[in-house]
């Protein structure tokens, strides 16, 4: 990867700046405050951007630092070259917020904008990010850098991995895991809570036993509580059945006076209205009669037609009464009027066909001379003659142009007399310039224009060289002569009908059509003429008929035909129905009569053998023998209640009529209710103790469930926490016998460039793998770098970074921006560096920053 070249609009101090970079090596040596740490900063910002710069923090940003100082767009352009491809990077900073920063990143080599470097194109170029660069390629005495994001990419071409601690971090990960079952130290872990949790379970347990214990011994008490508790309430019970005894025996005798009251009111009732009692079948069929009685009544007394009805009877009557239609003979006419309409809008077509325009047109036009069938074939044989002509001259002017564009002019050449011109214009031309050089004399501007002349005559020969070829088809008149007569022809016939214009083709088609289409309404016109008169006739017989018909009904003289014929056959099925009804009602009356006399003469005789009945007393007598019935039916069901109710009571208390005996007096009932309190209240506390007990001696099988779980998880625990343990002591063996693998290419490269530089910086030197730092071994001790001195430091730092580079990027070297780094350096160290940074110049590109003359190149490039 190489820088081409910068233009810096606005950054810091500089403004208005460019720079084109070498390909090897750039050593720009300039005065404190010149701009060169800004220049460096400026490479940095365009390839990884700025932080945002925030008004709470104590020290200064690289934003706030680089704002310009003179206004102008702050940031530039950078081209580079990497993979092959040249790229351009655009950036415009803004002065406190990275987001409102603008980047734009162009392929060079494409010509295209090249969206995949975005956001960051040094991460996608160099492949690591700022920290990374930082702590490699730009090197600086101010700040070192980290080499997270570094590592990833070193594993990658050591290992084929990005995982810069596979091993760290798998043991890491087993440690905590192993944490959880048993801590290294102290007490605590999931093992010695099952452990705990299993002696508080067996405590549980034994409590349970001892629960089901007790809970034994409280039921037996409870039971003989229970036994001396019944004893003494079967004696209080005896007491209260006696008393019991003495109110059932009452109640019973109660029952039985109700029960011979019952059957007394009943021998009472026998004796009161026995003969006057009607038998219950004979009061149903008096009951039927007068129901007969009183519907003939009523069916007498009703009008047989509602006012509407007849009403409308009498109106219909007028329009009906002796002019009766024939039967079928309204349906008949209805079909006539039908007919009537179809034949009224057949005939209105008819004469719309009479009266059409376009046939009115066509007759005229073809009336006179309208061409036939031996015509119409004459017209297509002359349209195909005209055709075929049109297209033989078509095909003739077509090969006329085919062969004009085919002519070629042979190739051009100089002939023999314009080469003799050229070569004595050209030395014409020679000796005049001679001769100007000489001296500006009239043979010079003669010898001028005499080669000008020869020069211009050699090449007027050689472009009229080449002459054109005759064509290859001949002219023939006769084609265009056919074609011209045949459409003379084909278009005076066709004006001999009245058709004219150009394409004749269509004049024949419209022609043809127009003919077929005269035809066709000439043929309709006659059959519209011959249906005219049939349909004429026709519709004034119906009209005829329908007037003859409606004059007999004048009420029904306005309005559609159909719609008066509809009216009035419903009007007429109305009237007959009405005086079928009539009719039937008049019969129907002789008959009732008969019947309701029938009626009447059967009622008198079922109700006269219990009293006499006067005329229309007939509902009052049937109502009073209901009134006996349902009275002697009430005297029968209490009298069977109440037998019911001494039975069922005698039933449900066998021992009514007999009393307890050995019944305890006052004195003894005082001491029984007095014990059965206290047994109550003993069972009650009882029962509460021994549920208690119950619930605890429940859960037995709960904990010595819970034991047997415990017990098993603490050995799986167990065994996991031995399998994490074996495993942890594997990784971190594996770990130490890959770690020479992972930091040896880094060594060696550091080794390659710290012996060129000074022997002492590759002695006893061990590279931490997790961090990549140095220690070295001195005095039998090991010492971190940051324990040596200023120059030690610099020294090793640019050999580790000249290592990292190497085995980051076997393929492709990054530049190397070096920003002064050697300010700790004495001349001898400084004079090796120098000569290894021209070494590496040869393959990678350095960018080389100094104040100091004595720190620089031995060719410094003047530049800012």
């Amino acid at each position: 990867m190489k820088l081409l070249r910068c233009k810096i609009g606005s950054f810091g101090a500089l403004n208005d700046f460019e720079f084109d970079f070498d390909k090897r090596l750039d050593c720009v040596c300039k005065e404190n405050g010149s701009g060169k740490t800004t220049f460096a900063a400026f490479i940095c910002a365009m390839l990884y951007g700025m932080e945002t710069s925030r008004s709470n923090e104590k020290g200064q940003k690289d934003r706030s630092r680089y704002a310009p100082w003179n206004g102008g767009r702050f940031g530039g352009a950078l081209e580079l070259e990497a993979g092959g491809r040249r790229y351009r990077i655009e950036r415009t900073f803004d002065r406190q917020s990275a987001a409102k920063d603008q980047l734009k990143t162009y392929d060079l080599t494409s010509g295209v904008e090249e969206v995949s470097l975005s956001p960051t194109p040094g991460e996608a170029l160099l492949g690591i990010g700022r920290e990374a660069f930082v702590r490699t390629a730009f090197m600086t005495f101010r700040e070192s850098g980290s080499i997270e994001g570094l590592l990833p990419k070193i594993n990658s071409y050591i290992n084929g991995s990005v995982d810069t601690d596979i091993f760290g971090r798998a043991v890491a990960a087993l440690q905590k895991e192993r944490r959880k079952y048993r801590p290294e130290k102290g007490r605590g872990g999931s093992l010695e809570e099952l452990a705990e949790l299993k002696k508080a379970a067996e405590k549980e347990l034994y409590l349970c036993s001892a629960s089901a214990d007790a809970a034994e011994e409280h039921e037996k008490q409870r039971a003989n509580a229970e036994k001396k508790k019944k004893e003494a309430s079967d004696r209080l019970a005896l007491a209260s059945a006696y008393a019991d005894a003495l109110l059932m025996k009452r109640t019973y005798e109660e029952f039985l006076k109700k029960q011979n009251d019952a059957r007394t009111e009943l021998e009472e009732f026998y004796a009161r209205h026995g003969e006057q009692r009607m038998p219950e079948e004979k009061l149903e069929e008096g009951k039927d009669l007068l129901l007969k009685i009183e519907h003939y009544k009523k069916r007498l007394v009703d009008e047989p037609l509602e006012a509407g009805e007849k009403a409308e009877y009498y109106s219909l009557k007028d329009s009906f009464d002796g002019n009766e239609p024939e039967p079928g003979e309204i349906d008949e006419m209805i079909a006539r009027l039908t007919q009537l309409r179809a034949d009224k809008e057949r005939l209105e077509e008819a004469k719309e066909t009479l009266r059409s325009e376009e046939f009115k047109a066509l007759s005229a036009h073809f009336d006179a001379h309208c061409p036939t069938n031996e015509e119409l074939t004459e017209f297509e044989n002359l349209d195909r003659t005209y055709n075929e002509e049109k297209k033989n001259y078509e095909d003739y002017r077509e090969k006329l142009v085919n062969a004009a564009k085919e002519v070629v002019l042979p190739p051009k050449k100089l002939p023999k007399i314009g080469l003799i011109a050229a070569i004595a214009g050209g030395v014409c031309l020679l000796l005049s310039v001679l001769f100007f050089i000489i001296e500006a004399s009239a043979a010079a501007w003669v010898l001028l224009l005499t080669g000008i002349i020869g020069l211009g005559f050699a090449a007027y020969s050689y472009f009229t060289s080449a002459k054109p070829q005759a064509p290859a088809v001949s002219e023939d008149p006769s084609v265009e002569e056919r074609y011209k007569n045949a459409q003379r022809a084909f278009s005076d016939k066709l004006n001999h009908y009245g058709y004219f214009g150009s394409d004749l083709s269509l004049l024949l088609q419209n022609l043809t059509e127009d003919r077929a289409r005269y035809l066709e309404r000439k043929e309709l016109f006659s059959r519209a003429q011959s249906s005219a008169e049939t349909l004429e006739r026709r519709v004034k017989d119906n009209e005829a008929a329908a007037r003859s018909f409606f004059d007999r009904y004048p009420r029904y003289t306005s309005g559609d035909e159909t719609l008066r014929l509809r009216y009035l056959k419903e009007d007429y099925r109305k009237y007959r129905e009405i005086r079928d009804k009539q009719n039937a009602a008049a019969e129907n009356a002789e008959k009732d009569r008969a019947a309701l006399a029938a009626c009447q003469d059967e009622l008198n005789s079922l109700l006269r053998p219990y009293g006499e009945v006067e005329d229309g007393g007939e509902r009052a007598a049937l109502q009073r023998q209901k009134d006996l019935l349902d009275a002697e039916k009430r005297l029968k069901s209490a009298r069977s209640e109440r037998e019911k109710d001494a039975r069922d009571y005698l039933a449900a208390h066998p021992g009514v009529l007999k009393l307890p005996e050995n019944v305890p007096d006052e004195e003894e009932k005082e001491r029984l209710q007095s014990d059965v309190l206290a047994y109550q209240s003993f069972i009650a506390q009882t029962e509460k103790k021994l549920e208690e007990e119950n619930r605890i001696a429940d859960r037995t099988d709960e904990y010595r469930a819970k034991i047997r779980n415990l017990e098993e998880e603490r050995q799986k625990q167990t065994r996991e926490f031995f399998i994490l343990s074996s495993a942890k002591e594997y990784l971190e063996l594996a770990e130490k016998q890959l770690l020479g693998r992972y930091t040896s290419p880094l060594a060696d490269a550091y080794a390659r460039y710290a012996s060129k530089i000074d022997p002492a910086l590759c002695e006893n030197v061990i590279l931490s793998a997790s961090d990549l730092s140095l220690s070295f071994e001195r005095a039998g001790e090991l010492r971190k770098i940051d324990s040596f001195s200023s120059g030690f430091c610099a020294l090793s730092d640019i050999c580790m970074r000249l290592a990292m580079i190497d085995v980051a990027y076997p393929d492709e070297r990054p530049f190397l921006v070096l920003d002064d780094p050697f300010v700790y350096l004495d001349d001898e160290n400084l004079k090796k560096a120098v000569e290894t940074l021209k070494t590496i110049s040869e393959n990678t590109q350095i960018l080389y920053f100094t104040c100091h003359s004595d720190r620089a190149f031995a060719n410094p490039r003047e530049n800012t």
